[in-house]
């Protein structure tokens, strides 16, 4: 991506509220420019302001607006002058408050309010699918029709294995299926994200533009360092946990065993997380369970090919339980060993036990990157049979939950000086 478009993507994610986003592509362009006083530096620099007070790190926002003081630009001073006094408290009543805390929930809670809310959208939606069905089943005759009557036209039977698929994705899935699922899940998600989380600080949305998460799901490299031959990205949700700004979805990447050749395999399918660590690393620090460690020699391998030689470096910590679920790999042992505290790895441990999948962490730059497998799309509606049905929902409802709980589970809003207790 050229300079400039990463300056206009990076100011289209802020005004996207995709601050991760938009915080990675300015510091992109910037690394980019020859002369860090450039005009468009400086105007990345005005973003980059505006994304460190949305994501609550007003030291780093006040730093960076106090050094644009002295740009050369009038139009950059100028602004610098007039936005500081809000920064630094002058003027706080501006200033955006913090998101609340997500208390979690129980399931015998979920329960209820499935039975009081849920229940009853369901009940509605029944009605779509049913109807829906009725639509397809018609449509389904003509299309074998259609396609008997093109074979018996131009006396070529193969046509039938291209030209029947194609019609039935083009009017039965397209026109008809589609629009059912998206209401339903539109619907019954946007519930159970209310009920989790009852402020709003979370939106949903089915497929986001321009996959969020491709660039983020490269960099933490806990998949080796190579570009996915494909990648795609649904079901995401972006919002805040106290200070901690997040943004999860649900990825399925795959990658070619051998270079030029169409076959590929699957890499990842679950759900990606990414959020701010309040904290800048100066390494690239991997966590992974040991379930997966046999397979982790193309991640050392593109830590390797980096430039950074020491970057697959195994680190040995005490405690057996924790040995037991995890390896780590770090560039820099000092740095792994001051953000896997004592109290960290309890939390780990915790997290381990509650969900029993494997995981893989990556901590880089000021990010924490999270890939948890979930094989299933986040509930998918059935069309053949009755969806009024508890299980589904608490399904959803519970992988939610942990996806938006990591930020308690990894201590993502306790300061660098509490983890490291």
């Amino acid at each position: 991506m050229s300079s400039d478009r990463l300056l206009r993507a990076g100011i289209k994610a802020y005004k996207q509220k995709r601050f991760l986003d938009s915080e990675r592509l300015l510091k992109r362009h910037c690394s980019d420019q020859r002369d860090p006083w450039s005009l468009s530096c400086m105007r990345a620099g005005m973003y980059l302001v505006e994304v460190y007070r949305e994501t609550n790190r007003q030291d780093r926002a006040i730093a960076l607006c106090q050094a644009l003081t002295d740009s050369e630009d009038s139009a950059v001073r100028n602004w610098a002058h007039d936005r500081l006094p809000y920064l630094t408290g002058e003027k706080i009543a501006e200033i955006r408050p913090v998101a609340q805390v997500i208390q979690p929930k129980s399931t015998a809670e979920f329960e209820q309010y499935y039975k009081r809310t849920l229940y009853w959208e369901l009940q509605a939606l029944e009605k779509l699918r049913r109807a829906t069905l009725i639509k397809l089943i018609p449509a389904t005759l003509v299309i074998g029709l259609l396609t008997w009557g093109i074979v018996a036209l131009l006396a070529k039977p193969w046509y039938a294995v291209t030209v029947g698929p194609l019609l039935w994705q083009l009017v039965c899935v397209q026109a008809i299926v589609r629009p059912y699922k998206s209401q339903f899940k539109a619907r019954i998600i946007s519930e159970v994200l209310t009920f989790i989380d009852p402020s709003g600080s979370f939106h949903y949305t089915q497929n986001p533009a321009g996959q969020p998460n491709r660039f983020p799901f490269i960099e933490s490299r806990l998949f080796g360092q190579r570009k996915p031959y494909y990648f795609s990205e649904v079901d995401s949700f972006a919002g805040a946990v106290g200070k901690a700004q997040v943004y999860f979805s649900h990825i399925r990447a795959g990658r070619r065993l051998i270079p030029l050749r169409r076959h590929a395999i699957a890499v990842f399918t679950g759900f990606f997380f990414q959020a701010n660590f309040n904290k800048s690393f100066f390494g690239h620090t991997v966590i992974v369970t040991n379930v997966s460690e046999n397979q982790f020699g193309t991640v050392r391998q593109a830590l390797q090919s980096i430039g950074r030689p020491q970057a697959s470096r195994l680190i040995k910590f005490e405690g057996l339980e924790f040995n037991r679920y995890f390896t780590v790999y770090s560039s820099d042992e000092r740095e792994a060993r001051y953000i896997i505290s004592p109290h960290l790895v309890q939390h780990l441990i915790k997290f381990q036990h509650k969900i029993g999948k494997d995981i893989r962490i990556a901590f880089l730059d000021d990010n924490i990157y999270v890939a948890i497998p979930h094989p299933r799309r986040l509930f998918e509606p059935q069309l053949l049979r009755s969806i009024v049905a508890f299980q589904p929902a608490l399904e959803c409802f519970e992988t939610l939950q942990i996806m938006i709980g990591l930020v308690d589970d990894l201590q993502l809003n306790q300061p660098a000086s509490h983890r490291a207790n």
